[in-house]
């Protein structure tokens, strides 16, 4: 016989079940308390990635079925919240963190079982991720979501199996307006090597190929506008001496020092990603990391030259830039891609190695026209050197940069830094990665590069098989989350809860410039600054989520008062 509880619960015997909505911005741990609020109500615009969490615990370990209705259930998708290990989810010195301490954290969002099911664990909270795709011009209006959650039969425990019959309602509304194209120029470093490497491929097989499209495609689909591709071996994050797989989209031969390339396989590359909709792209860097003292180790009639035994200011590599960038302008020429292609010369660059970086560049600057060249660089004494034209600080030395002319305001982020700057760190407050967005917009940055799309090796690529799903730190160099925003799945992507809060934060940017469009930016920014103190910036917001989706609601309401699609 089953008891209906005030409370909400449902018992029978000693079963006991219990589910909210809450929003995005929670992390939900598999413990025995979930402080989280709950929510009744969700929004979005045509075009956008809504989404929000079922919270749900059970005191059995129970299997719950979970079946979505709703005039918008073409456009819904369900998927588990599940939990890593991880030895390092923070830094331990950073005062805006939930946890520093290793742990299981949320954050693979896994289909779930037979398409609709999830299986909790004794006493522990759980979460379903919830993601409503809302169509480009989709009707604005109230369409609520009712779930309905049952239990399955058990096979192995018949005569066990408790009876569920629950519903929980959320209101969506579709917002009376569609978001605008991304203008910001979004990269995640790209790792074909990694993809080749984990399903061991080959590199261009036919597989090879077939997952790269896969990888891309949510790459795009997340705001990733930007391909970083491999004319050769990868030279980054892999430490002195050692090398990365031979993953080479350029085929280069030569004869008695003359060069000869075939670029078949990068207008394939290029075709297979503008197919997708990427319209930028940067190139492999042109020089060694750490220092620009080496030259990138390339393949040519079939075999390793350069590398770091090759000085980069050597004659013989000198010889072979000057062969090929000039034919590889002319293809980006023909090809239409004037001003969109990016290259590097390396990353990061100290000030003591500024002659190293000026050699490099004196080199490669008259060879590449007018295509722009781009690299982290956080020092602001290199910068003012004319050593780079666009530089991209780290988010915590922005500042230093901000009111100088620019081609382009870039910022990136890596590692583990302080000071409560945005970030995407498994420890870290979901808050404070999707806040960005709006600080983006607020800093007026134009691009935004962060190093780790699909980076699955070890720190410095010393090993090419690590268990990411075991060890996201890769081999405790990194705090999780930092290194990769897709888990790799049997055939393709396994998105992440950070990738997508991030994505709700570009979304959160495209709100802001729209509302712009109408109101201009001196109306967006006073509702931005509603009733704070200090001006908005990368190091200066309120570290409140309830604060962030009250400033999202504000920008909604402003565009539904101004009117129009």
């Amino acid at each position: 016989m089953r008891e209906r509880l005030d409370c909400g619960e449902i018992r029978k015997m000693d079963a006991v079940f219990e589910v909210k909505a809450v929003s995005s911005l929670e992390k939900i741990f598999a413990r025995h308390r979930c402080d989280a609020a709950p929510i009744t109500e969700c929004r979005g615009a045509g075009g956008e990635f809504a989404a929000f969490q079922l919270a749900m615990k059970s005191d059995l370990n129970w299997c719950v079925r979970i079946e979505a209705e709703s005039e918008l259930k073409p456009f819904i998708r369900l998927r588990e919240v599940g939990l890593v290990p991880c030895d390092i989810p923070a830094n331990a010195k950073d005062d805006f963190v939930l946890s520093s301490e290793p742990g299981y954290f949320p954050d693979p969002l896994c289909e779930l079982a037979d398409g609709d099911t999830i299986r909790l664990t004794l006493d522990n909270w759980h979460a379903v991720w919830v993601t409503v795709a809302i169509p480009p011009g989709f009707p604005a209006g109230k369409y609520p979501i009712r779930f309905h959650f049952s239990i399955p039969p058990m096979p192995c425990f018949p005569w066990e199996t408790p009876t569920l019959d629950r519903d929980l309602e959320v209101a969506f509304e579709v917002l009376p307006y569609d978001l605008p194209p991304q203008k910001l120029l979004n990269i995640n470093w790209f790792h074909a090597d990694c993809i080749m490497e984990f399903y061991r491929t080959g590199a261009w097989t036919p597989r090879h190929w077939e997952l790269l499209e896969r990888y891309m495609r949510n790459m795009f689909e997340h705001g990733g506008n930007v391909l970083y591709t491999p004319l050769w071996p990868i030279p980054l994050d892999v430490a002195v001496g050692h090398r990365r797989p031979d993953c080479q989209l350029l085929t280069v031969t030569e004869r008695e020092g003359r060069y000869r390339f075939d670029f078949t396989r990068l207008e394939q590359w290029l075709t297979l990603a503008r197919g997708i909709g990427f319209r930028h792209f940067e190139m492999t860097h042109l020089f060694s990391q750490w220092g620009v003292k080496s030259a990138p180790r390339v393949i040519v009639n079939g075999e390793s030259r350069f590398g770091w035994e090759c000085a980069a200011d050597a004659p013989e590599y000198a010889a072979f830039l000057r062969a090929l960038l000039p034919e590889l302008t002319a293809l980006f020429d023909r090809l239409g891609l004037q001003g969109k292609v990016f290259f590097h010369i390396s990353d990061e660059p100290p000030l003591k190695f500024l002659g190293n970086y000026l050699r490099a560049a004196a080199l490669v600057r008259p060879l590449l026209g007018d295509y722009p060249v781009i690299d982290a660089l956080s020092d602001v004494d290199f910068y003012r050197t004319g050593a780079i034209r666009e530089p991209i600080p780290a988010t915590p030395r922005f500042a230093d940069f901000s009111a100088l002319s620019l081609p382009r305001r870039w910022v990136y982020y890596c590692g583990d830094y302080e000071r409560g700057v945005p970030n995407r760190q498994l420890g870290l407050p979901s808050m404070r990665n999707r806040v960005f967005g709006i600080l983006a917009y607020a800093e007026k940055i134009d691009g935004f590069l962060q190093w780790g799309y699909n980076f699955w090796f070890s720190q410095n690529s010393l090993d090419w098989h690590p268990d990411v799903w075991r060890d996201p730190t890769c081999g405790r160099g990194f705090s999780g989350g930092g290194a990769f925003n897709v888990y790799p799945g049997p055939d393709g992507p396994v998105d992440s809860l950070h990738y997508e809060v991030f994505r709700e934060g570009l979304q959160d940017l495209r709100v802001c410039q729209l509302l712009e469009s109408r109101i201009g930016r001196d109306g967006v920014m006073a509702l931005l600054q509603k009733d704070l103190e200090k001006p908005l910036a990368l190091d200066c917001y309120p570290r409140s989520a309830e604060w962030l989706l009250a400033v999202r609601r504000r920008l909604d309401d402003a565009l539904a008062q101004s009117g129009g699609k």
